[in-house]
């Protein structure tokens, strides 16, 4: 699984940051796939986050806990992160998603495939 880059600008006008999620290509695309996710606090951290980065205060955006499902043959979900308005005049600031968990909820064959 991956979660793609994404420098995306908004405005209060648009409070809805979408967000895809891809299954990578030799991962196979069979089996119903449940993967979580969540949005880290402004005070979290995390083993690969990059340096000097303006992170988002709590009050900026709407922290999320939740998880998508690929369907078989599906190769991208999105969801989105909701940015809340206020008065405040700020820089850009970055908000960080963590895929958290990745589940097989319902095989697709009930064999491997062997190459020959």
């Amino acid at each position: 699984m991956s979660i793609n880059d994404i420098f995306f600008f908004t405005s209060y006008s648009f409070p809805e940051v979408p967000i895809t999620v891809e299954r990578l290509p030799n991962s196979g695309t069979f089996g119903l796939v449940q993967v979580d996710f969540i949005t880290l606090t402004s005070v979290q951290t995390y083993n690969h986050l990059p340096a000097g980065v303006a992170r988002a205060a709590d009050t900026d955006y709407v922290f999320t806990n939740n998880s998508i499902v690929f369907a078989p043959g599906i190769t991208s979900v999105q969801f989105n992160i909701t940015v809340r308005d206020d008065e405040i005049p700020e820089v850009d600031e970055s908000v960080f998603v963590i895929l958290s968990g990745v589940s097989l909820l319902e095989q697709a064959q009930n064999r491997p495939c062997k190459y020959i």
